[in-house]
């Protein structure tokens, strides 16, 4: 499972993923409290992108990117 390294990439993968095949596209968030870090996945069934952080800042970026999704998927 191929790992990005920034947010960004991670939000245009999700954007890729979206727009090549939005009925198919997930994203899960799960964060694990004892190691304090926050994982970020989006797959296909074919494709898959995954982020970790333990960044605070990131939590910001990853709401702006939950709402630009969310508001994608209502539009279409």
């Amino acid at each position: 499972m191929p790992v990005v390294s920034n947010m960004e990439e991670f939000m245009e993968a999700v954007e890729d993923f979206f727009s090549e095949n939005p009925e198919r596209t997930r994203v899960t968030m799960k964060y694990r409290h004892c190691d304090a870090k926050l994982t970020l996945k989006v797959t296909d069934d074919y494709k898959v992108a995954q982020y970790k952080t333990g960044n605070l800042m990131d939590v910001k970026k990853v709401e702006k990117m939950a709402s630009q999704t969310i508001r994608a998927m209502a539009t279409k």
